[in-house]
Parts: structure tokens; sequence; C-alpha cells
């Protein structure tokens, strides 16, 4: 349930998140450590944990060449969490455990996006009311295209106890909530977490070992997910801005009572088929058969395209224009997005990433440095903090070094389903694990906590999986002192996180209410646990110049930007509440910073009037 609760605390997106999750962990594999001299860790449970660690190490070195380090540092907290979560999950984790974890960890996903669907479908009495604005589901996780790949990896999840489970009931209940993950999907409008379900799926039918009756139960659910999903395209009240509300909750109450009948129809015809499975022996023939037959309809769908469509070579060719073209309008109706194939800006982004990683091939600009330099050679004013590529980011702020330890971290959990491919209860974890990284790489999966953890348990659970079936055994002398002591370390390192972290929260909130006294307390709080934070001398220095105290605010904003001299907003900040020469040097930085931004051109060109 770890990655279902910071998922439903947006995502897992903000610091206090990894922070919480950093600590809990780290402590607990502290004193698992110590109390538990025997473990089941093998050398593929090393590479993986050891990779996290090596690539949060080089995060860390990266302070001493980034262009923000308070950034940076905050890149760090973050693999903290992943570390600890990823180390703790190891140590507890033994084969024969490996469906405990993945139940628990689809029930988490169930219940965020189960709650996601319920602020769609009954906005009236679930808090979504404000969502009918944007039409684009994302509550809680706070962002639709990481709602919508959270979903996807669940609904794989779902399938791989669908098929494997040993229980029929369990095999029934889990072939149900496909019908509810896929409605929740549906409603993001996200078009990369469909293109990643279709990834995952198809390289789960192409290495597993009994990919055929994965096929069959995959076709069993699939027609009662359609009808869900028709029924859903149909309700305009959900999917139409200027819509009204009375439409909305009478069409969401009506969708709603469908799914929960086509969830029930999947769970029969689920349960069903598990059961006719143990009572009925298929012959090698009739597997022959049905093989052929999906060969056959693979085939004549292809042909069909290829008739209607064009070759795959000009398809790919099209395709690649509308990638590279400007998203077009979809009018009131937001559900027409998911059949337009434009990155949405994403080639920019990736043109500034790729040049960062040919200025600086070897080690990067440094970590958290990639929104820096898009404020700086955007070639629009798209407002982005992220390369939307995990991959591409990476090489842009921490070079081939960083890429190579980010490959050798995530291809770990591949190598070991390789090993464990005829397992029967590692397929769903495999396909989830497969949409995560490919979505990954068009998007900012990898910020959202909640949504990376879900990947991450899931390639613990392929790793685990993959050990040799023998007894724990007795850590070496040396490792005995060593392991809790670096475990404890990092878990310190954490707390240190939480003492500066917290406070930055409670002082951003304060401040959207305006509550200043609170927002200069909590801000002043984090000053003493992390001095090198610029957020909080920029959130000290708002909150006294909302208090009317010009003064003490200038200063607060000469010091975040003295701290962070990359950060354009800093600059900005020091320029409205500042005179004289120290004015115009401000203004002149946040204009080099950041040329395209509307706020700078207004202060500048006010200067030159004056």
């Amino acid at each position: 349930m770890l990655a279902g609760g910071v998922a439903a605390a947006d995502g897992g997106f903000f610091p206090e998140s990894w922070s919480w999750v950093a600590v809990g962990t780290l402590f607990v594999a502290t004193l698992l450590l110590i109390v538990r001299p025997r473990t089941s860790l093998r050398a593929l449970d090393l590479v993986f944990l050891g990779g996290l660690v090596l690539y949060g190490g080089w995060i860390a070195l990266s302070t001493l060449w980034s262009t923000t380090t308070p950034g940076a540092i905050d890149d760090g907290w973050r693999m903290l969490a992943y570390v600890g979560a990823v180390g703790l999950c190891l140590l507890v984790l033994e084969r024969r455990t490996v469906p405990q974890l993945l139940g628990g960890v689809l029930a988490g996903v169930v219940l965020v996006a189960g709650y996601a669907l319920l602020t769609r479908l009954l906005p009236d009495r679930f808090g979504g009311l404000e969502n009918l604005s944007t039409l684009r589901l994302s509550d809680p996780v706070g962002y639709w295209n990481g709602l919508a790949i959270y979903s996807a990896m669940g609904t794989l999840l779902a399938l791989g106890f669908a098929a494997r489970a040993r229980h029929p009931l369990a095999r029934g209940l889990s072939a149900a909530l496909p019908v509810v993950l896929l409605t929740a999907m549906y409603f993001t409008f996200s078009r990369g977490a469909w293109i990643a379900l279709g990834i995952g799926l198809t390289a789960a039918v192409a290495v597993d070992a009994r990919r055929l009756q994965l096929v069959l139960t995959g076709l069993v659910i699939a027609p009662w997910a359609a009808l869900a999903l028709v029924f859903a395209a149909r309700a305009d009240a959900l999917s139409t801005q200027g819509a009204s509300l009375d439409n909305a909750v009478d069409q969401g109450g009506n969708l709603l009572a469908l799914v929960a009948v086509f969830a029930l129809a999947a769970a029969a015809c689920g349960g069903g088929l598990a059961l006719a499975g143990r009572r009925v022996a298929v012959g090698a023939g009739v597997r022959a058969g049905f093989a052929g037959a999906l060969v056959l309809l693979a085939l004549a769908g292809a042909g069909t395209i290829w008739a209607e469509y064009g070759s795959p070579w000009s398809l790919a060719e099209r395709g690649w224009n509308q990638f590279r073209a400007s998203p077009k309008s979809t009018g009131a109706d937001v559900s027409g997005r998911l059949f337009d194939l434009s990155s949405n800006g994403r080639v920019d982004l990736w043109t500034v990433a790729w040049g960062d990683f040919e200025s600086n091939p070897l080690a990067g600009k440094g970590a958290s440095s990639f929104e820096q330099s898009w404020y700086e050679r955007r070639p629009d004013t798209a407002v982005a903090r992220d390369a939307h590529s995990l991959y591409l980011e990476t090489l842009a702020e921490l070079g081939l070094v960083g890429g190579v330890l980010l490959a050798l971290a995530l291809g770990t959990p591949l190598v070991a389903f390789v090993r464990a491919r005829r397992s029967p209860r590692v397929v769903g974890a495999f396909a989830a694990y497969v949409a995560f990284l490919a979505h990954a790489g068009v998007d900012w999966d990898w910020e959202l906590a909640g949504v990376t953890l879900v990947a991450l348990l899931a390639g613990c659970a392929l790793v685990a999986r993959a050990r040799p079936d023998d007894p724990p055994r007795e850590l070496p002398r040396a490792l005995k002192v060593a392991a809790p002591a670096a475990a404890a370390l990092l878990a310190l390192v954490a707390v240190v996180s939480v003492m500066s972290t917290v406070p930055l929260g409670k002082a951003r909130e304060a401040a959207l209410v305006t509550d200043w006294a609170t927002a200069e307390r909590e801000a002043r709080r984090a000053q003493d646990w992390a001095p090198w934070s610029s957020d909080a001398w920029r959130l000290l220095g708002e909150a006294q110049l909302g208090q009317g105290r010009v003064a003490a605010a200038r200063k607060s904003f000469r010091q975040a930007a003295a701290k962070d001299p990359g950060k354009w907003l800093l600059h900005l900040e020091l320029a409205i509440t500042s005179t004289g020469a120290e004015q115009r040097r401000a203004i002149a930085a946040a204009s080099r910073l950041n040329p395209r931004d509307d706020q700078v051109e207004l202060v500048r060109d006010s200067l030159a009037g004056s």
C-alpha cells in the first residue's frame, strides 16, 4: 500500500512526500539488518539496489557542478526514497511472498484510481466539481498522464493475477479490475499511457512461457472493458467543456452503474475461465489451432490497415510528421485529443536536453539543471520543469555516467525476468514494469514518486522471483557491520530532508492562503535545517513582502538569488523589491535567464520607461 499512499498525496511530487518515505524505509531497513543476520539477497538484488545507490550518489556528486545546487539536493532526496523503498522491499521479500507484494501494490492502485474515477462519475459527492473545468482526470495524483500510466500499470498487474492467481475467486476478482482501471484511464484523455499499455502487453505476450493462456484471459476480459469505454465515450457531459453539472451528474451515475455491471460480468467470465482450466484438458492440437487463429487474425488486421491507410513506412512517416506538428484543436470535446499524435511540444524539450548532453557528454550540467536550460533556450513561452523523458533528461543532467548507472539499475529487473519467465506469478509485474519504462521515455513519471514506486516494487518482485530456491544465507562479517551502518547513515540524512522539506511544504501552503505569519515562521524553520535552500529564502521574502516589509523582503530575495543564481524568478522578485543599480542588474539577470517571459518583459519595459 506504500505506492498507493504516496500516489494519493499529489502523486508524491512534493519533497516532503519523498522525505517521509526515505526516513521510514531506511530506518526499518537498518533495524532489519541489525536483528536479522541472514538474508535472501542475491547477486541481482545487489546489482538492482547498488545501481540505484550509485545513480543517487552520482546525483549527489553533481551538486559540485550543477547550475542549481538546491535543485540537485532535492533530486537527491527523491533518490533516498527510491533506494529506501527498494532496499527494504528486497530485504523482506521472499520468492514465495512475491504475490502478496504485487497484490498489495495492486490494491493501492485500485483504491487511488477508483477514487479518481468516482470524482468524475459522482462530482457532486466526491469533490470533483473543480475538475469539470479542465475535464482531464488527475486527482489525487495531480497529473493526468501520471494517473493514466498508474492505471495502466494496475491494469497489467490485474491481468497477471486474472491469468495466474491460484484460486478461481482471485482470478475472477482480478478480471473485474481492468474495467474500472481502464475507465479511469480513459478520462485522463492521455495518449502515451495507452501506447505504453500496449507495449507492456505485447512484451508480456512475446516472452511469457504460457502466452496463449495469457492472451485467452485478456480476450475474456477485453469485451467488458471495451463496453465500459464505449459508454464512457458516449457520456459527452463528462468530456465536453461547458456541459452542465446536472447532466454530468446524471451521465456519471448511469456510467457508474454500467461499469459495475461490466466489472461483475468480467469477474464471472474470469472466474469461469479459471474453473474451466482446472476441469478441461486442452490438447496440443487445440492450442496449435488457437495460435494459428491468432496469427491469422493479426495478419488480417495488418492487411486491413495496410489497404485502408497505407504501408507501414508511409504510416510511420505520417505519424512522425503528426508527432512533430502542433496539437490540433479539439474544441469543447476534450476526448478528441486521444486521436491526435502531436508530441505537444516534447520535440522542443528533447532538443534542448540533447543540446545540454552534447555540450557536457560525460557528466552533464548537473542534477535538476534542465529547467534553467529550458527557460534560457525555449523557442516559445511553453512552461516546463522537466524534459519529459527520463532518459534524455538523465543524459542532459548527468551525462553518460548517469545514463549508464540508470540503465544498470532499471535494466536489472528485465534480466531477472529472463531467469524467472517460467514462473507463473510475475508476468503482470513484467508487463507493468515495461509499460513504465516505455512511458518514462516520453513523460516525467520519475518525478512522481507514487507512480515510480509501483514500477520499482514490480521490479523488486521480478528480482526476488529470480532468486535460487535456497534458504537465506548469513551476511559476511564485514557486511554485518557495513550494511546497517550505511543504512543508518542514509536514514540520518533522510531525517535532515524531513526537517527541511516539511516546513517548506507548510510555508508553501500558508503562502497560497496568504497566511504570511505562518509562512514566515515555517520558512525560517526550513532555513535552520537547509541553509542551502533558495526556496526557504524565497518563501521568507514573499511572506515579508506580503506583510509590507519591503526592505526585509529585498534582503531575503538577495540571499535566495545568491544561493541559486541560475533561477530567473529569484532575480525577478529581487528586481521588483529593489531600486537603482541593484534593480537593473537583477532584471538584466532575469531577462538573460528567461528572455521570453511576459513578467520579465513587463518589469524591464517599466524600468526602461521610468
